[in-house]
């Protein structure tokens, strides 16, 4: 875990522990749990951070969550591909602070 310590900082920033969310680390297993809640929904996420990080990628899992399945499946996508930019030393693909319509010049319903 001691590669990629800089990186909690990043992480603890998306943690609120006023609405549950909770963060932990398992050093010896190289996971990182994180538990999110928005209002009535929640998720458990499981990162593993692999013996040769950052040669090799950080594996995710979405361990339990109250989402409807297809919102899960495209949740995990999502996470998957973001984890692979961020690897890859791209950025995540968004920033908070921009205010840009994601559905822009697309064809919508």
């Amino acid at each position: 875990m001691i590669p990629c310590w800089s990186e909690f900082a990043d992480i603890k920033g998306v943690i609120d522990p006023k609405k549950g969310d909770v963060l932990k680390t398992f050093e010896k297993a190289g996971k990182l749990k994180v538990t999110l809640k928005e209002g009535n929904y929640s998720a458990e996420l499981e990162f593993t951070v692999p013996p040769m990080y950052p040669m090799d990628i950080v594996k995710f899992r979405l361990v339990k969550h109250n989402f409807n399945e297809v919102f899960a499946n495209i949740f995990v996508a999502h996470a998957e591909n973001i984890i692979r930019r961020l690897w890859g030393g791209g950025k995540p693909g968004y920033d908070p602070k921009d205010k840009v319509d994601i559905n822009a010049g697309k064809i919508g319903v």
